[in-house]
């Protein structure tokens, strides 16, 4: 290939090396270039919108704030979490199948709750939420022996932090 290289004319060898070095630009255009031009323009367009995501986030966050703030029927959290997950358990008829409760940290509780009815569970937790602002943190529902009653593991949490 040399030899055959060196017996073109002058003229023939520089249109060779032109033509191969504008078909190497025009590879490396094509083959790196582009594509990531075309990948970095994707990911900003991306980022914009993610960008555009999280302003939405942050501002719907601080609505739920003052809308939990400005609810006039939930307490204030002078009252001990173990007692007022107690008394929403009596009141709502759920006493006898609350087994076991147990403080876990300073805002939470855990509780177990075997063979009472689904419908009072669920009633009580939602009650809890909007009257305490107690929500759950970790619940766990098997189904139990009878028709509309469950076995549960929940964990509650004060303030939803």
């Amino acid at each position: 290939m040399k030899e055959w290289f060196e017996n073109l004319q002058a003229r023939e060898r520089r249109y060779l090396i032109g033509g191969i070095a504008a078909l190497a630009c025009i590879l490396l255009y094509f083959l790196l270039w582009s594509p990531l031009s075309s990948n970095v323009n994707k990911l900003h367009e991306s980022t914009a919108i993610k960008r555009d995501d999280l302003s939405w986030m942050q501002s719907a966050s601080k609505q739920i704030i003052q809308l939990r703030g400005a609810n006039p029927n939930r307490r204030g959290g002078s009252r001990s979490l173990l007692s007022v997950v107690d008394q929403n358990f009596a009141s709502a008829g759920l006493k006898g199948a609350l087994q076991r409760m147990e403080p876990d940290g300073r805002n939470s509780v855990k509780l177990w709750f075997n063979q009472g009815s689904f419908d009072g569970l669920i009633s009580m937790l939602g009650k809890l939420d909007q009257e305490e602002g107690i929500v759950i943190k970790s619940l766990s529902i098997t189904p139990a022996d009878g028709p509309g009653l469950v076995d549960a593991r929940i964990t509650l949490l004060r303030g939803g932090s």
